[in-house]
Formats: structure tokens, sequence, C-alpha cells
């Protein structure tokens, strides 16, 4: 039912972006509205969260069909295996897990039509962004980030440690200037209205 009600706001859009989770929507919203930044509502770009990598090419597939730019933002889970290892899992389904991520990878590339590599390397190409771990790594990075969308959580008593609304509002109120990637990022979003 989200899915539908997300695809279904997207036909009406300009072009859409699919992400992953709730933290990439909130974050990708935030960016946007950096500054003197409209939103990317206001732009006529609709986010639509694919619900994981492997749900990604559904709503793709879907928009593109019916004629609305897309761009796609996923994580490559080049350090999943160890994620999970130091999250108490055992060495053996760590490497299940990674190979599956890198399984997924390859599909998303040759729907997309990329060269597929197993474990791509950060790229933010004309119709996708891939992060060589994951999205987090790389607001890890941003100097300010972690403590702002920390105090986000707080005054919103969200409890979720990735909270798209804190996400949103860290984006937003940082000081520091985003990393290159996620600046990259954004222009090649923003392009999708015009």
């Amino acid at each position: 039912m989200t899915l539908r009600r997300q695809v279904a706001e997207a036909v009406f859009a300009k072009a859409a972006v699919i992400a992953e989770g709730d933290s990439d929507v909130g974050l990708l919203h935030g960016l946007a509205e950096r500054g003197d930044g409209e939103g990317l509502d206001a732009l006529g770009i609709a986010v639509v969260k694919g619900h994981g990598k492997r749900q990604l090419l559904i709503p793709w597939a879907i928009l593109t069909e019916l004629g609305i730019p897309c761009y796609v933002v996923f994580d490559g889970d080049g350090r999943l295996a160890a994620r999970k290892i130091a999250q108490g899992r055992e060495q053996e389904q760590a490497e299940v897990a990674q190979r599956q991520a890198q399984n997924e990878n390859l599909v998303v590339q040759r729907v997309l039509g990329l060269d597929e590599l197993r474990e791509p390397a950060t790229t933010v190409g004309p119709i996708h962004t891939v992060f060589a771990d994951t999205l987090d790594t790389e607001v890890d990075a941003w100097d300010g980030f972690v403590a702002a969308a920390q105090v986000a959580r707080d005054e919103l008593g969200d409890w979720r440690e990735k909270s798209d609304d804190a996400y949103r509002d860290a984006a937003v109120n940082t000081v520091a200037e985003p990393p290159t990637v996620l600046t990259e990022l954004m222009a090649r979003i923003c392009s999708l209205a015009t």
C-alpha cells in the first residue's frame, strides 16, 4: 500500500528519485532544502522509497514505462559483512549476506544498463548514485551531521536511530557543507526538473 501511494504521487511529478529507505528519503529532502533551496516537492521531483535494494526496480520499472525520468540511489554495501560481524553475526552468516548484497548490486546495475560490478565504487552518474558502502558512511564523514541528527531526534522525541525526520532536519541545519558526493548527487537530482 505504501509503495502504491508513493508511486501514485510520482506519476504526477516531473521526475522521481528512488532511494532505499526512510532515512535516505529524509536526507535527500533535507539536502534540497539547505540554504535557499526550494525543496524537491517545489521542483516537481517525487522521492520514492524502494524498501531496500531489492525493491528499487519495481517503482523504477513502473515510472520509466510511464515516461517519468527516474534517478536511483542505492548502497553498494561493500562493508556489509564487517558490519554484520560487529553486530554479533557469525562469520558465515555475514559472508552470505555480503554475497547476497553483491548479487543484488549486479541485478540493479544490469537493469539500469550500467557496468555490472559486485562491489561498485562510490559513483554519481547520470541516472544513478551508488555508495561503495552506505549513505550512512557518507553522512558520518560530514562534519557535524551526526550530532545534528542526534539533537533533532532528541527534540522530536524520536527513538529511531535512522529517523527520516532527524536526517532531514540535520541535512538542513548542519553548518558544514555536505561532502562533495552529496553535493554532486543533489545537482544531478535537481537537474531532472529542467
